[in-house]
């Protein structure tokens, strides 16, 4: 366990910070409590239909937001689906943590360990992550007045470039979609950040009730995915048509979703300006593509990029009115 523990403490725990450290002022800047922060961070474990959820409750409508935000997160069903034959029986312990870092980092190591050691690597991972985003969600959640918009913008932007970044080493390194080491599946652009919309002014945020019970709605449906995807696995070994249908799915879900993030997002991530985004994207590949595959270097450059980028972009614009 101590050794996925270790390997969650880098590019993953980054990513993991980044996204839940705007995700939790985004819920203070909403009005709503920090324990409706944690919990959504906990048990739904699934930013994109965390984000569709919190939009929905900032703007007094959280009911349609549930659904969509089940549509975002079904990607947890193929994710269970081609995970399970690599954690044995026990797998079952496995399941609130199965989201898109733990699945990635996991599906990228597992099958090279002995399967006594595969459940405890994959624990000691997800934990590693799961620990990480709680702490930073609370971290957002007091530091939200401190945080302003275009810091926001720019750690929601660090999950899709991240989730990038592990499809190109998947690539580089010449393995297919649906193989053992596959990447990982995301929702559509719920994450693009209609929640963190909340902080603007003239929301009315839905009563307490309303909020609790969506998210309680929210939390059952993506625990009954997951559980779903293990189940309909049974004891199919990782080669079976249908673990590698299932990779497959999760592989081109993963890039639409970066797709979408980058050329066409909705919320947050469009109030960075195309350019930024796209040159920060090519940035973080190309520092990965240079030798020794630097996750965490190539992470932190694109998110670099960005912001410089962004902040020509506005002081030229400044500079013309």
């Amino acid at each position: 366990m101590l050794a996925g523990f270790r390997a969650a403490l880098g590019a993953p725990s980054v990513a993991m910070a980044a996204t839940f450290l705007g995700f939790g002022a985004a819920v203070a800047a909403a009005g709503l409590g920090l324990g409706w922060a944690l919990a959504a961070g906990a048990v739904v474990y699934g930013m994109p239909g965390q984000l569709i959820l919190l939009g929905g409750v900032a703007g007094g409508a959280p009911w349609p937001a549930v659904a969509s935000a089940i549509a975002a997160n079904a990607r947890f069903l193929p994710m269970a689906v081609a995970i399970a034959p690599w954690l044995g029986a026990r797998r079952w312990i496995a399941l609130p943590f199965i989201a898109v870092t733990p699945w990635a980092g996991s599906m990228r190591v597992l099958p090279a360990l002995p399967a006594p050691e595969r459940l405890p690597w994959f624990m000691g991972f997800a934990l590693g992550c799961w620990g990480t985003a709680l702490c930073a969600c609370a971290a957002g959640y007091a530091l939200a007045p401190m945080l302003p918009g275009w810091l926001l913008a720019l750690l929601v932007f660090a999950n899709p470039i991240y989730f990038g970044l592990l499809l190109a080493m998947d690539r580089a390194t010449g393995r297919r979609a649906g193989q053992p080491l596959g990447a990982a599946a995301a929702g559509r652009m719920g994450v693009a950040g209609g929640g963190v919309a909340g902080r603007h002014a003239g929301l009315s945020v839905a009563p307490m009730t309303d909020a609790n019970l969506a998210l309680l709605a929210l939390i059952l449906a993506c625990q009954a995915l997951r559980a779903a995807g293990l189940w309909l696995a049974g004891g199919l070994r990782a080669d079976h048509p249908f673990i590698r249908w299932a990779g497959s799915v999760a592989v081109a879900t993963l890039a639409a979703f970066i797709v979408l993030a980058v050329v066409a997002p909705a919320g947050v991530l469009a109030t960075i300006p195309w350019p930024a985004r796209v040159l920060g994207a090519v940035t973080a590949l190309g520092v990965l593509l240079a030798p020794g595959e630097r996750v965490l270097a190539a992470l932190l450059s694109g998110l670099g990029v960005t912001g410089m980028i962004w902040w020509m972009l506005v002081s030229s614009a400044g500079g013309q009115g």
